[in-house]
């Protein structure tokens, strides 16, 4: 992943080369290939080059065109629209890098150009007329971007590193956000554990001038209408349409092309679009199952805890040009990967428990040369929704047609429906109140998070929590506009992460199932298209009928990431054990974690580690481990 940093002052001082120098070498790993550096007077911008599409051979930044200076990291998937529309002559396409579309759609477009650019893209824009910064970043937001600014000067960054090195910055926590990822509260995407360090969330511009500053959200896809097509087969055909395009698009790379490969419909659908693709162009697809080390048990009928059987089926019928890699990360360590996780991100993060196979698939995907990783991590929000089936919430919404028709045909039934579509609904907000006020003491999370109690009332997280809608029970998330927060559209940072994951090592991680074009699609198809006669999912497996073997299109049950993760912590108990007594020693630590209950999991030999065991395992140990090391790392 290339990067991108920069700073303006607005007290008139020069921005000195050796602080541009400082941002520079604390992402340097950003541009194994390179990158370039300007300055005049208060301003300065800086890029670093990552080298994967073939058109990267001719980048060359920052570029200035007219009036303007940018910098930005960018592969564009409306490429060759732009380069039609900019009139450049066919026999310079292969020569033109996307940076150039760039600044030639902000020169075109000015402010507006975030509407006509989709892909995976953040840039800063340098008007040097108006003597203001234009800084953008993607709709889904799969690039990080970062800023710090006082009354001297504001600084931005595809990582934190490069602020962190302004020896000014300052580096107080911000306890509001360590309690978002202590209870898997998403938050609004701007928020980071540095009080005065925040993310330009996706879909979001910032003007930036020296008596001005302006965040701003362009893209509103929550409020789309509904799409109506004559029959099912249109939907069919029109996702197959979008999402192929999608996968088409993101194979762009003079590098070799890998994928994560679970058991499931997401990346499972990706891999099946992707290796015909690729085999029409003469390659071959490197796909990696994480598969467990220990026997995960208690999986119950719900959930299965290996998923290389579904993956190697998905693998096998999708070509002869895979090479399909099970992965069992023997040589990782979970406590390692948390670490890592802190010094990528500079701050804990939820999913603490999955770090290990994570950043071993990436290492294995780098030493092969890997320049790509497609991934299918927002699949569950759109080409494989699940859809909610309720008929109620669609009536309370005023989508009065289709809330007929999921109440008469979502369920196989009319006890199904009365039960499900009338009844849960009803009770929902009932079931809540107990739950948050009854069963908990006010604290539902106190069941999947090691958050301290006190700390979560001293700061009313109740309070913050119900200010922002989010319901910590989760009980209410199918009997409101689910999909919405699956997605979270103008505030995910699930994109950000992954961008600093893989620039870390040196690879483009891209997730066609957040395609802009493809999410819009299905953001507005009707949900009776997803979920009807009590079977969810019915879109996607429809359209992988012939693509994916029938054992994985219709499997209900759901697939666990690192389900011996307890086992593994187990053979891990030494280390963790001196991680936690560390921790316990610091009063700032003490002061948001629950430490005991992090020991009590941990100390808890008796157990039998199963997938439940595992789950909180991931939930509280690990991610209230991470929370932990951040404060004495």
């Amino acid at each position: 992943m290339s990067g991108i940093y920069g700073i303006v002052r607005f007290d008139g001082a020069p921005v000195l080369p050796e602080t541009l120098g400082a941002m520079r070498e604390a992402m340097a790993y950003y541009g194994p290939d390179g990158g370039g550096q300007w300055q005049e007077g208060s301003v300065g911008l800086g890029h670093l080059l990552l080298r994967v599409t073939p058109e990267d051979s001719y980048e060359v930044q920052p570029v200035k065109k007219g009036n303007v200076t940018l910098v930005t990291y960018a592969r564009l998937d409306n490429r060759d629209e732009l380069l039609r529309s900019f009139d450049y002559a066919p026999a310079d396409y292969a020569t033109t890098p996307d940076s150039a579309l760039v600044i030639d759609a902000y020169l075109k477009w000015g402010m507006d150009c975030p509407d006509h650019i989709n892909g995976d893209w953040q840039f800063a824009a340098w008007d040097h007329t108006t003597r203001k910064l234009f800084i953008a970043r993607d709709h889904f937001g799969n690039t990080g971007l970062y800023y710090f600014n006082n009354n001297n000067y504001l600084a931005f960054a595809s990582c934190k590193k490069a602020i962190l090195a302004l020896h000014d910055v300052p580096r107080d926590v911000d306890m509001i956000r360590i309690a978002q990822v202590l209870t898997s509260w998403p938050g609004d995407g701007r928020r980071t554990a540095h009080e005065q360090i925040h993310r330009i969330p996706p879909a979001h511009t910032m003007l930036v001038g020296k008596t001005e500053q302006t965040l701003k959200k362009y893209w509103f896809p929550e409020n789309l209408p509904l799409l109506y097509r004559k029959n099912d087969q249109e939907y069919v055909d029109e996702l197959l349409h979008l999402y192929g395009n999608a996968v088409q698009s993101r194979l762009r790379s003079s590098k070799p092309i890998a994928v994560t490969l679970s058991g499931g419909l997401d990346s499972g659908s990706v891999t099946a679009l992707a290796a015909p693709l690729l085999a029409a162009q003469g390659k071959s697809l490197i796909a990696y199952t994480s598969v467990p080390l220990y026997e995960p048990v208690g999986a119950g009928p719900n959930r299965f805890g290996d998923e290389w059987e579904f993956a190697s089926a998905t693998a096998r019928m999708a070509g002869d040009n895979i090479e399909h890699i099970a992965t069992k990360s023997e040589n990782s360590s979970v406590l390692d990967a948390i670490r890592m996780q802190l010094q990528i991100h500079d701050e804990p993060g939820h999913a603490a428990s999955n770090q290990y196979w994570i950043q071993d698939i990436l290492s294995q995907a780098r030493n092969r040369g890997v320049g790509v990783l497609l991934t299918g991590q927002c699949g569950n929000g759109t080409v494989s929704y699940a859809g909610s089936g309720q008929g109620l919430s669609l009536l309370k919404n005023g989508c009065y047609k289709e809330a007929l028709h999921q109440l008469r045909h979502a369920e196989a039934n009319p006890w199904l429906t009365l039960k499900r579509q009338i009844l849960k609904p009803l009770l929902t907000p009932a079931r809540i109140f107990y739950h948050q006020h009854i069963k908990s003491g006010g604290q539902p999370w106190l069941d999947y998070s090691a958050i301290n109690p006190h700390f979560a009332r001293q700061i009313n997280l109740a309070g913050l929590m119900a200010d922002d809608g989010h319901d910590p029970t989760l009980l209410s998330i199918h009997y409101s506009h689910m999909q919405l927060l699956i997605l979270h559209p103008g505030k995910s940072i699930v994109g950000s992460l992954w961008h600093e994951l893989g620039a870390a090592y040196n690879i483009e991680v891209r997730d066609p199932t957040i395609d802009r074009r493809l999410i819009e699609f299905c953001l507005q198809v009707p949900d009776r298209q997803y979920f009807s006669q009590g079977k969810k999912r019915n879109l996607i497996r429809h359209a992988m009928i012939d693509r994916m073997p029938a054992e994985v299109i219709f499997n209900t049950r759901i697939g666990a990431q690192s389900a011996d993760v307890a086992f593994r912590v187990q053979a891990e108990y030494q280390p963790f054990s001196s991680v936690l007594v560390e921790i316990e020693k610091n009063e700032v630590a003490k002061t948001c974690l629950d430490v005991a209950k992090i020991m009590t999991i941990l100390y808890d030999k008796n157990d039998k580690k199963s997938l439940l065991h595992s789950s909180v395992c991931g939930m509280v140990l690990t991610r209230g481990t991470g929370v932990g090391l951040h404060f004495i790392r």
